[in-house]
């Protein structure tokens, strides 16, 4: 039972920090775009904000859309790349009859 409760909160706070990352790496694909395109970009944890300045233009429908798809595109990449070290090294792990973090 102690052994139960132990991975209960290993995994809650697996899937915590796992969401923090997640969010950031979002905001920071939007980021990039923002700066290759010229802008003044500042992430805040929940969304990634253009500092208006005189030198910065306005944001046109092309540029929008690069902007948009940062962040989905960031997260599309590393879950493309978590799944394939998952495909790649599932067989490097015995078949468990139990929930475990080993393979973390």
């Amino acid at each position: 039972m102690i052994h139960d409760r132990k991975l209960l909160i290993l995994l809650i706070l697996g899937f915590i920090i796992s969401t923090i990352l997640g969010t950031i790496s979002h905001e920071f694909g939007h980021y990039i775009i923002a700066k290759c395109l010229g802008y003044n970009p500042k992430i805040n944890y929940g969304h990634t904000l253009l500092i208006p300045s005189k030198q910065t233009k306005v944001m046109g429908n092309y540029d929008g859309m690069l902007f948009s798809l940062g962040g989905p595109l960031i997260t599309m990449l590393i879950g493309t790349i978590g799944l394939s070290l998952l495909l790649i090294l599932k067989k490097s792990y015995r078949i468990q009859q139990e929930l475990d973090t080993t393979p973390w």
